[in-house]
This record gives structure tokens, sequence and C-alpha cells, in this order.
């Protein structure tokens, strides 16, 4: 099997702090298209109405894993951290100063690292992947509402196979992964996606909250436009900032459904754990509390998400509950995004 590629050269998300000369006010900006120009002419992608900035100052680019700054030909000149140059690597939390506005740079999280670091770790990663001959499969997701399938969720799988036979291949079982290789599993799995049917989303099941803080931008670069709900993690401590930084990135929020617990506002969906999924046909107390939670979601325009949905019987017992969604091996087990689009 060919080693996956892992997107490397996408541009990280950056940002840019400043005040111009005639206004009081820190403004902030994205720094986007890549080059970014910076000058006073009205083509800039940063106009600065300044007669000590030239038309065409300054560009910002991005090239060989990192930022660089470089002067194009400017009479007043372009400064990193107080010092003059015509061109130069600029890093997170470096000061730029064209002329004499002072511009502060911002990257993502998950930029701290350099760059090159980290497509090697990628790299690594991806070969310890396939060394365990583990791959990501996609779990369809029934909508039980029209009874098709209208999502999936990424899985690890085994792709071990006892015939010797190459991957894919059918019947992929679920597989447990390190912290680090299930972020990579993830990556990839958001990569795959693109096979699969336009408007079809992709659940992801986010297991640490430090490694989410630091991958949720690579996987928002990699999702190109198709539509990725995350689970936020069980042990997370900060939900809010989390989630904050996942809908910056487009991606939905989903969090476990605790009977415990007062519901989110700030979800796009729930996900029912797989005890109460397990045991709410046999429990009428736990269907009653069930359905008040449901119904309470729903009422916020969140959707809900059945696991390890066994049984027709099962699935008809979460559609009465008001559940949208259903995953399990009533479906069928983990499928490869070709399989999945060609329902297969």
């Amino acid at each position: 099997m060919p080693a996956p590629a892992i997107l490397e050269s996408a541009v990280p998300v950056a940002t840019i702090r400043f005040t111009r000369p005639d206004a009081s006010s820190e403004e902030t900006m994205r720094l986007s298209p890549v080059p970014f120009v910076i000058g006073r002419a009205d083509t800039a992608d940063l106009r600065l109405v300044s007669n000590r900035v030239s038309r065409e100052h300054a560009v910002l680019s991005w090239e060989d894993g990192q930022f660089w700054l470089r002067d194009l030909g400017s009479t007043n000149g372009t400064f990193r951290n107080g010092t003059r140059i015509e061109r130069e690597a600029v890093q997170h939390g470096d000061v730029l100063r064209i002329a004499d506005i002072e511009i502060a740079l911002w990257l993502d999280q998950s930029c701290l690292l350099n760059q090159r670091e980290l497509a090697s770790k990628l790299r690594s990663w991806q070969e310890m992947l396939l060394g365990r001959g583990a791959a990501p499969g996609f779990s369809p997701l029934c909508d039980l509402r029209s009874s098709r399938i209208g999502g999936c969720l990424a899985v690890a799988c085994d792709t071990h196979l006892s015939d010797g036979s190459s991957w894919p291949a059918p019947g992929l079982k679920a597989t447990r992964l390190s912290r680090q290789l299930h972020w990579l599993m993830l990556a990839r799995a958001v990569e795959l996606a693109r096979e699969l049917p336009a408007g079809m989303p992709v659940l992801l099941t986010l297991e640490d909250e430090q490694d989410a803080e630091r991958w949720t931008s690579l996987l928002g670069r990699l999702a190109q436009g198709r539509e990725l709900v995350a689970r936020l993690p069980l042990t997370a401590t900060s939900h809010d900032r989390l989630a904050g930084m996942l809908r910056d990135q487009g991606i939905r929020i989903a969090r476990q459904l605790d009977l415990n617990d007062a519901i989110a506002e700030d979800c796009d969906q729930f996900w029912l754990s797989k005890e109460c999924c397990q045991n709410v046909a046999e429990d009428e107390s736990l269907w009653a509390a069930l359905g008040d939670q449901v119904q309470t979601a729903g009422g916020l325009g969140a959707d809900v998400v059945a696991l390890d949905v066994c049984t027709e019987e099962s699935a008809h017992v979460f559609g009465e509950l008001g559940c949208r969604w259903a995953a399990g091996p009533l479906f069928g087990g983990p499928r490869t995004a070709c399989e999945l689009a060609s329902g297969g």
C-alpha cells in the first residue's frame, strides 16, 4: 500500500494586529491571501495610508515551511523586532514595522512548532500507523427519519488481513491507537473524505484536550470545505475555549449527552454514550430521562446521535426518542471512503 500523502504545504492560519495611523484602536486581520502585500497603494492587501509608507512597501510570503517578510525597495524601511531587514524569516510573536507602523504577527497554536519539524513528525507517525496495520475507516451514519446513509463516523481500523491481501478489504475491524496516531488517523480521514459524496458530514472523536488545541487547525486546513463535526474530549476542562478554536476552523461542535448535566446551548450535536444506547430499551426511567434530554436538545436546534445500534428494535427506539442519527453494527461496520461513496 502506498504511503498516504499528508498535506504539508498548507499555509497555517496567521493574523496580524496593528493600529492604523489615522485610528486609535487596534485592528486584527487574517493574513490572507499569501503572498500578502503591505503598502499605500489601493491594490495592497493591507493598505496603510501614510506618507512614510511606500506604495508597495513589503510582502509576507510562505516558503519552505515558514513565513518570510521581504522589503520591496521601500524608502523608510521594513523592520523585524527593531532591526531593519531586506528579507528574513518571521515567527509567532514577532513585531514587524512598516516605516513607523508596528504590526504584531500571531500564528495559530498548531504553528508554534517549526513547520519542517511538523512535516517530519507527520511522516514518522504515518509510518508508525502503517506499521501497525491501521488506517481510517468510516462507519455509516443512518438518518433515522429517511433511513438513508447521510454521514459517517471516522474510526481507526485494523487492516491486518488473514489472507495476506492488500487494503482496502471488507470487514475492517476497529482498533485503538496512541494519542499521536489517533490524531494522524483523524488527519488522514479528513483527507480521504474528499472521496465521499458532497454534503456528507464526517464526525470525529477528539480524545485529548491538549492535542485538540494543538492540531485543530490542521484538520480545518485539510477539510477543504467538507463539513466536520468534532465531539469534544470527555475529560476537557476548557470546553468553551476549545469549542471556540474549532468554530474558528469551521468545525461544528458535538458533546456527549450526560443525564447529570444541563444541556449546553453552544452545541450543534449530542452523542449518546454507548452505555445509554445499550440500556435504554430495558430501563423505563432511562427512557424517560433521555427523552427529556433529546427534546431539550432538539429545541436548541441540535441533533442527537445514537451509537452502537445493533438491532432494528433499538433503531426504532431511538427514532421514537427523537434521535436524528444512528451508527453501529445494524448499519454495517467500518468501510473505506470509496466503499461508502459507492454504497458498498
